[in-house]
């Protein structure tokens, strides 16, 4: 009877429906995140992938003149930085350990951070620097920064190294918007969270969305999700922690 019992339980569980998990991250990084999801909620969890942006690089003119340390707030300018500057003698500050990891592979010495912008200036600010630093960045920023770090006394260049620009949804992820499937839609920044929300604005289906923050969150409010959970912290492993959250009572309900 004991067999029979899981049997049937496991059978029940294949027969559920669970919500796609929408990704909408740039492809390598949506595909790493997707490899992560699927290895703790199963290898067979369907996934779409469905990028908003691309990354261009920009070629900006460095002038790296008495300055000491680089400020790192993503993996994609510590890529953009390293294309345009061959020096490794600069020591990175890093907004969390996964673009302190990417930094390390460069070839930098590394800080890190407590996990978002805002605290890693306060962590800058926090040893009283009088070395002068450079910050390199996307063109669109969730938090300035070198606005932050120089009005606090710490002399801060802002250069931008990349952009973001969006893509248009794929056939597939459109269908699925337009339909009554439910959605689990993890947002890793704002602008990701701008975009979609701009991209799904006339869907129909039920969200579930896993937000890295409550700005990004604010900004995919105007879709009015059927639930949202707001990370703990800005990192890949709360965003799976908020997802469980969100797919476990869709699968069950």
């Amino acid at each position: 009877a004991g067999n029979t019992g899981i049997a049937n339980l496991q059978s029940h569980r294949r027969s559920v429906v669970r919500p796609v998990l929408l990704m909408t991250r740039p492809e390598t990084a949506a595909n790493r995140f997707a490899e992560q999801f699927r290895a703790r909620f199963g290898s067979d969890w369907p996934v779409v992938t469905s990028p908003l942006m691309r990354t261009q690089w920009l070629s900006p003119r460095l002038c790296l003149d008495d300055i000491e340390n680089v400020i790192f707030t993503s993996e994609t300018a510590v890529r953009a930085f390293a294309r345009l500057e061959n020096r490794r003698s600069l020591h990175a500050w890093c907004v969390g350990e996964r673009t302190a990891g990417a930094a390390r592979t460069a070839g930098f010495s590394v800080t890190v951070g407590p996990g978002n912008a805002d605290a890693l200036t306060d962590m800058i600010l926090s040893v009283r620097p009088t070395a002068h630093f450079i910050w390199p960045h996307g063109v669109d920023t969730a938090f300035d920064v070198a606005g932050t770090l120089n009005a606090g006394g710490a002399k801060t260049d802002s250069v931008a190294v990349y952009e973001q620009i969006a893509l248009p949804l794929t056939d597939k992820a459109s269908a699925l918007l337009s339909g009554h499937h439910p959605l689990l839609v993890p947002l890793f920044s704002t602008r990701s969270a701008v975009l979609f929300a701009e991209a799904a604005r006339t869907g129909t289906a039920p969200l579930l969305i896993a937000a890295i923050g409550a700005p990004a969150a604010q900004k995919a409010a105007t879709l009015n999700p059927e639930k949202c959970v707001i990370a703990a912290r800005p990192d890949s492993e709360s965003l799976l922690d908020a997802l469980d959250q969100l797919a476990h009572p869709a699968a069950t309900g």
